[in-house]
């Protein structure tokens, strides 16, 4: 996957940044996004206050009450995701997406008239910083560090050391900044 995502990077970016004008093609770059937002979604629970009485599991919820929700239990659910534990951003064919999306299974920026309004940014944000640090450099994770997941205000990392790699031509500095 990761050799694939840098041969993406390659052909598309070339030398140069990423662009208003080359950014669509980073097609798989959004694909390893949009999975890495489903499987590790900042806001891992959700609230909604409930407009109407309505009966869900069995149980009345009263108009008014507060609901609260589990991002990660709904991105996790294997009723709209195969395999939900396994890293597959070939999953998010743009009729999965758009399937998934519709249901409401898949909701990293919240859903409906409270949706994140900086959403449409932060896919452009997300895209192009991964595609800048997977055409300059190659992670690798440090051996024997076990990394855990922190629920916290948002779905964390403990830590996450990394091995930095340039992809930087011997010419060039060796900086990761430019």
């Amino acid at each position: 996957m990761r050799d694939r995502l840098q041969r993406e990077v390659t052909e598309v970016l070339g030398d140069g940044p990423v662009r208003a004008d080359n950014i669509r093609d980073l097609v798989f770059t959004e694909k390893v996004v949009t999975e890495t937002l489903r499987r590790y979604c900042p806001p891992w629970l959700g609230m909604r206050e409930a407009t109407a009485e309505i009966e869900l599991g069995g149980v009345t919820i009263p108009e008014g009450a507060t609901i609260i929700y589990s991002n990660y239990a709904l991105h996790n659910d294997p009723n709209y995701f195969a395999d939900p534990a396994t890293f597959d951003p070939d999953r998010w064919t743009p009729e999965y997406r758009k399937a998934v999306t519709r249901s409401g299974a898949f909701q990293p920026f919240g859903i409906g008239n409270r949706n994140c309004i900086g959403e449409p940014f932060a896919w452009l944000e997300a895209t192009t910083i991964l595609a800048t640090v997977v055409a300059r450099v190659r992670l690798d994770p440090v051996p024997g560090v076990a990394v855990r997941e922190i629920a916290a205000a948002t779905v964390q990392l403990d830590r996450l050391p990394m091995i930095v790699h340039p992809h930087l031509p011997a010419d060039r500095p060796r900086s990761i900044v430019t």
